[in-house]
């Protein structure tokens, strides 16, 4: 729900634009995402020309980046895997789609939507903005290099670290391996975990999503994603 919020504030705000185009991948995470974002999108004026929902594990997106643009879209904000991220914004490049300084990019999910393309392309994603998670906690950071003798490769792993810790507690709270009960029993820790990702608030809303997180806004410069004020 946070996130929804966020990349709508930051997209509208920084872009100064009120037509925006939509692309976010068909499966649960997308669908909420999208929601929350739509939602957040028109309480704020802005009108959705194009609304692209796409599947997974394509080999070309020429087709959805054709619906994304046909009606000239101010705007874009779009969600992607790895190799989905790397497919469409090479695609778009090429077919001449990609070009912030007429139509700025937005992206929820930096990190995941580029690793592989801000690798291998990155002069197509300079200038591409948007969030990704603030970085670890330094418990979970001292932890890990204790272990593993190297800093953590991305704050994603804080995130498993939170829910394995998390799940550990529901259990030992519940005094039950039953998955119902774990589940259940999360709602009653989750307020006196303090996490070690997106600013360590753990708390539930509705539908089980974590609704207090924090993310940090970023750019890609240089082939690097960087923080963005």
């Amino acid at each position: 729900k946070f996130k929804g919020k966020a990349i709508a504030d930051l997209a509208i705000g920084d872009s100064g634009k009120k037509k925006f185009g939509l692309m976010f991948m068909n499966n649960a995470f997308g669908m909420a995402l999208r929601e929350e974002t739509v939602k957040n999108l028109k309480a704020q004026g802005v009108e959705i020309v194009t609304d692209v929902v796409y599947e997974l594990n394509k080999v070309d997106y020429k087709a959805e980046l054709q619906r994304l643009f046909a009606k000239k879209p101010q705007t874009i904000i779009g969600t992607w895997y790895a190799k989905e991220g790397m497919v469409s914004v090479k695609q778009a490049y090429e077919m001449g789609l990609l070009n912030v300084s007429q139509v700025p990019w937005y992206s929820p999910e930096m990190v995941s939507s580029f690793a592989t393309a801000v690798k291998e392309i990155p002069d197509a994603l300079e200038g591409i903005k948007g969030l990704t998670p603030l970085p670890p906690g330094v418990l979970y950071v001292d932890k890990f290099k204790k272990k593993m003798g190297r800093d953590p490769i991305t704050a994603y792993a804080a995130m498993n670290y939170d829910a394995l810790i998390m799940i550990a507690m529901a259990a030992n709270f519940a005094n039950s391996t039953d998955p119902a009960a774990i589940r259940d029993a999360l709602w009653k820790i989750d307020d006196f975990y303090r996490g070690q990702s997106t600013g360590g608030d753990k708390r539930f809303v509705g539908g089980g999503v974590q609704g207090f997180g924090r993310y940090e806004r970023a750019i890609i410069k240089g082939g690097k994603i960087i923080s963005y004020k």
